[in-house]
């Protein structure tokens, strides 16, 4: 399920059968626990110290990128416009505070 010109030809595929494992772990766990964690760790790094918060933002971002990758071009244009966007201002925020700049620096 391919969109041609989306990278590798089924490379999405590929990581869609590579992430089945991961996905049905996740699965198993209750969704408000994976919100959950996912909260604390973007709090962490909008306002914990510099080195824990970039490795919070690295960890959100990455599970987010994943995400994103795995659905892809689904839902219509402005979900696929929303997805990427908050992709790159979570990628921002990362280079920010990766920099030295926000609270707790």
């Amino acid at each position: 399920m391919s969109t041609p010109g989306a990278g590798a030809p089924g490379a999405r595929d590929r990581l869609a059968r590579t992430s089945v494992p991961l996905l049905a772990m996740i699965d198993r766990i209750p969704r408000f626990v994976v919100t959950l964690v996912l909260a604390v760790l973007l709090l962490l790094g909008l306002f914990g110290p510099r080195w824990i918060a970039t490795v919070c933002l690295a960890v959100v971002t990455l599970v987010l990128g994943w995400l994103v990758a795995l659905v892809g071009t689904s839902g219509g244009t402005g979900r696929v416009i929303l997805r990427i966007s908050s992709l790159v201002i979570l990628v921002a925020l990362l280079i920010a505070r990766a920099a030295g700049a926000g609270v707790g620096v």
